[in-house]
């Protein structure tokens, strides 16, 4: 099959995007239904979707460690499929789904739900 110019270009882009979101889903799931050591605290949440670049994950709202595992496998994931660009993931917690969910951190230094 023949494919534009655009096409051919994009492709190598997209691909890129796609592989590493799909290595994160993977280890996204299979790391919270089985025990890993390098990220102990994902063990029992549940990821519940995947938006273009953004993992939508269930975990305790009173735990931050979570937050900060999800963090590294998505960095880590994508840092294998693009080893010259540095990955960067900022989580954030929420009670309601947002766009604009940032980071929250009370005085204790944890991170907490920013719509509460």
């Amino acid at each position: 099959a023949r494919c534009s110019y655009t096409q051919a270009c994009n492709t190598w882009f997209q691909g890129l995007a796609a592989d590493a979101a799909g290595t994160t889903e993977f280890e996204l799931t299979a790391r919270s239904m089985l025990y890993h050591e390098d990220t102990p605290d994902i063990f029992g949440c549940q990821l519940i979707n995947w938006i273009h670049d953004e993992s939508i994950t269930v975990g305790p709202a009173d735990n931050d460690r979570w937050v900060h595992d999800v963090e590294t496998i998505q960095m880590g994931c994508t840092q294998v499929w693009t080893p010259n660009v540095l990955a960067v993931a900022e989580g954030a917690m929420s009670i309601y789904l947002s766009k604009n969910a940032k980071a929250v951190v009370n005085s204790e230094g944890r991170m907490v739900p920013c719509d509460i």
